[in-house]
């Protein structure tokens, strides 16, 4: 028997429902009568009754019915329930969470199909109903809600966060909801390397909550062209969280909520993938807790405690999991030597010697002979007991990431160069004066950058005074992810090529250059890229005559692409 036609209705009320809203907790006139509730015989109040609460909406209850579905209903119904003049308080922070409150009821009255009262329902406002069935112990609406949010025909970007943020997710009855969150991630994140290169999906992988980061890189699914860009993730993320500490100037948590809820009618923004039209990519053939809250006496989990350094509001324990996360076999050896030892965050859980004895591991085909090293080496002196800890240093490599390489593209306008040139001159020109020897570093022009492969890649553009004139040259650099401390010069081997209109310059897969350098300033010139010759004055003729050089857009267009990063 279905009993949606009782749902607010006075025949055969023995309980009236009073959904009230916290004083303070709201900014509109909230509907209903207005009336102050100053005592409660439903259970739900603060202790004393002394809380004030504005009634926003009365509906007659049904006592057989509310005990049925809700576990909080029976006890609040128990003991002190009287046939006449009874009263259960719902206490909400919001209009919007009086909106889900009043939903989860009918879902209660809908015996035969509970989820009938969720169709078409925003995901926003499902995943409040989701919360409030949590609190109120209510099976059967968590499972209609859990059932209307997956039978959606995708979950909102918002909603996926919230998934992973809300504490009352984690329980058996959402495990499909998460599957589908899990399912989500992969869509959106799923190939590291690619979504670094997307700025607004580079932008939502360094927002993501704690719990959907570890999900994204545990997935045996997850694509990255190496393990080092495993890395950079980590390390944005926390050096994300470090940022917004320090904008904020308080302890902001890793259940910070989501800054792209706000891009849409149903909070589901951040959908649109945004890349940079400046750049390509190569491919193979291949929060808040769910609304709040609101039910009077909830008592809240106390603030996490942040980590030294290098995680702002994140714990030490989930810093530890992430750590756990990395499959540091899997890094590179020259990462492992030159980036890996500057953060703090790893020094926390391994020392320097069981990071070098890892190299050892690129020799050794993972299996029975590398379990049997890693055992030798973990005796009393314990130098690999940390590592064999973690599961993740047995994991095999992760599936390759359809990017194969990564292209920058770059458009300098041509008046850009004569600022470049002019400052040049002048800085020329004062050296001279001044008798020599100066040691100025060129002027210089910055492109756009690029991860992959767990390093940000760049170009830029200088301009060198010599006795005949201003002397153009391109260069390329690479620097390790945010957060790294300074260290001991390391090496990056890869094939790099810089073009501009007509010409190429290309770096050699056996090319080294020093990590440790890079982060100093320094990188691999390009001596007069464009062919100019020393320019003793500007002259734009030069560069609109000279092969080609400046494109149908009055602009020179230059451009790096990065492969074969070892």
């Amino acid at each position: 028997m279905d009993f949606s036609s009782f749902f607010g209705r006075a025949e055969a009320s023995d309980v009236t429902i009073r959904i009230c809203l916290r004083d303070g907790g709201g900014d509109g006139d909230g509907g209903g009568d207005g009336a102050i509730a100053e005592t409660t015989a439903g259970g739900c109040s603060s202790p004393g009754g002394e809380e004030r609460r504005r009634v926003l909406r009365e509906l007659p209850g049904h006592h057989i019915i509310l005990v049925q579905g809700s576990e909080w209903a029976r006890a609040a119904l128990t003991g002190g329930w009287k046939k006449d003049g009874s009263v259960l308080e719902l206490v909400v922070d919001s209009e919007e969470e009086a909106e889900a409150a009043e939903l989860l009821l009918r879902c209660l009255y809908s015996t035969n199909d509970p989820a009938a009262p969720l169709q078409g329902v925003l995901q926003a406002t499902l995943m409040k109903v989701l919360s409030l069935a949590d609190r109120l112990q209510s099976s059967v609406c968590e499972a209609a809600a859990v059932s209307v949010l997956t039978g959606s025909c995708a979950l909102h970007w918002a909603t996926v966060c919230e998934v992973f943020q809300a504490p009352h997710t984690s329980g058996p009855a959402c495990a499909p909801l998460v599957e589908a969150a899990a399912a989500a991630l992969q869509d959106r994140l799923g190939d590291l390397d690619a979504a670094w290169f997307g700025e607004a999906k580079s932008r939502d992988l360094r927002a993501l909550p704690h719990a959907a980061l570890c999900t994204l890189l545990r997935d045996g699914r997850t694509r990255a062209a190496s393990e080092d860009t495993v890395f950079y993730t980590v390390a944005a993320w926390l050096a994300e969280r470090e940022g917004r500490r320090g904008t904020s100037g308080g302890r902001g948590g890793s259940r910070r909520s989501n800054p792209s809820r706000s891009r849409s009618k149903d909070g589901g923004g951040g959908s649109s993938d945004g890349d940079d039209s400046s750049s390509e990519s190569s491919y193979s053939s291949g929060g808040s807790g769910g609304g709040g809250g609101g039910i009077s006496g909830r008592n809240e989990a106390s603030s996490p405690q942040p980590i030294a350094s290098g995680g702002g509001g994140v714990t030490a324990e989930e810093a530890a999991v992430l750590v756990g996360c990395i499959r540091f076999p899997r890094l590179s050896a020259s990462y492992l030597v030159g980036v890996v030892p500057r953060y703090p965050w790893v020094a926390r859980h391994f020392g320097a010697q069981q990071l070098l004895s890892l190299e050892r591991l690129h020799a050794v085909a993972l299996g029975a002979p590398a379990r049997a090293w890693l055992a030798s080496k973990s005796g009393p002196s314990g130098e690999l007991d940390a590592l064999v800890k973690l599961a993740a240093w047995k994991e095999p490599a992760r599936p390759a990431s359809h990017v194969s390489c990564t292209r920058i593209q770059w458009e300098i306008e041509l008046g850009e160069l004569q600022r470049l040139f002019e400052a040049a001159a002048a800085g020329g020109a004062s050296e001279a004066a001044a008798g020599g020897g100066g040691s100025a570093a060129p002027p210089r022009l910055a492109g756009p950058g690029r991860v992959f492969q767990g390093l940000r890649w760049g170009m830029e553009v200088a301009a060198r005074a010599s006795e005949a004139g201003v002397v153009f040259d391109a260069a390329f650099k690479a620097a390790p992810p945010p957060g790294a401390a300074a260290g001991a010069p390391a090496f990056v081997l890869a094939a790099i090529t810089i073009t501009h209109g007509n010409a190429s310059w290309v770096g050699s897969s056996s090319l080294e250059r020093s990590v440790g350098a890079l982060l100093a300033g320094g990188r691999r010139a390009c001596a007069d890229f464009f062919g100019l010759g020393a320019m003793a004055a500007w002259d734009e003729g030069a560069w609109r005559g000279a092969g080609r050089l400046v494109n149908d857009r009055g602009r020179v267009a230059v451009s790096l692409l990065v492969r074969d990063v070892l």
